[in-house]
């Protein structure tokens, strides 16, 4: 399946750019000095577009997580896209319908190994805890699972991603079908603010297009029902008598 025609692209952002900066889409002539700026740029607000200051999260920055657990392991480094688990994790249809695996602090499973002397079994929860910077890679994260897993298992769940940067050959910015205007309006702002030392026409541009696009974002994505809102402290049913049954709200009775 392909992605729609009118997705914008790496390259129709970078000559609006270019355009806006040096007036000219092609940017072949320029220097590599001015092709570089204009990729920062494009980086600028590629990042006030993915990260909102309203801090909005948005849907197609949320994906499907699937976590391979080998037998013994008890920690697992994360790929660089990785931006944390969202709510908990569940095992695999298949792996024999273990329950869910909560989300924990690191401190959390590190008493629990100090404490405990149990064997491997099931992972119950798991913490996730960033690594130190190294000069290749960069921070990444560690997902630790306890108890180590004593068999082969699958965690699934969702993920919150940290996108790559828009290059000639990842060419498609996330949300870039329904957002795409957006994005380049980012874009545009950030292109603004460099050249004029501030916020002008596009960088306002920007601003309401984000809001109509969280607002698209909330309402076509959110889902319609949350689930039950209810814990039962205030509705007791009463003995059945007579055929009937009694409800009782907040110390009114209700005979039905």
């Amino acid at each position: 399946m392909t992605i729609s025609s009118l997705a914008i692209t790496f390259s129709e952002i970078r000559a609006r750019v270019a355009w806006e900066l040096h007036g000219s889409r092609d940017v072949s002539g320029l220097s590599s000095e001015e092709t570089d700026n204009i990729t920062s740029v494009i980086d600028s607000g590629y990042r006030k577009f993915l990260r909102p200051e309203v801090g909005h999260r948005w849907s197609f920055l949320q994906v499907e997580f699937r976590l391979p657990l080998q037998n013994g392991i008890d920690a697992y480094e994360m790929p660089h896209d990785f931006g944390g688990v969202i709510g908990d994790l569940h095992f695999q249809s298949d792996d024999n319908g273990y329950g869910t695996v909560t989300k924990r602090l690191m401190n959390d499973i590190q008493n629990e190994r100090s404490a405990n002397t149990q064997t491997d079994s099931y992972p119950r929860i798991f913490a996730e805890v960033v690594t130190r910077n190294t000069v290749t890679s960069g921070q990444l994260w560690k997902l630790h699972v306890y108890p180590a897993p004593d068999a082969a298992y699958t965690l699934v769940g969702m993920q919150s991603i940290n996108p790559d940067a828009l290059t000639s050959s990842s060419v498609y910015p996330y949300g870039a079908v329904e957002h795409g205007e957006t994005v380049l309006m980012a874009c545009l702002a950030a292109a603004e603010q460099q050249l004029d030392g501030g916020p002008g026409t596009f960088t306002q541009q920007f601003q309401q297009a984000l809001m109509a696009s969280i607002q698209k974002d909330q309402r076509d994505h959110a889902p319609e029902v949350y689930g039950y809102n209810g814990d039962g402290r205030h509705r007791s049913l009463l003995p059945l008598r007579e055929g009937k049954y009694y409800e009782d709200y907040s110390a009114v009775i209700y005979e039905g």
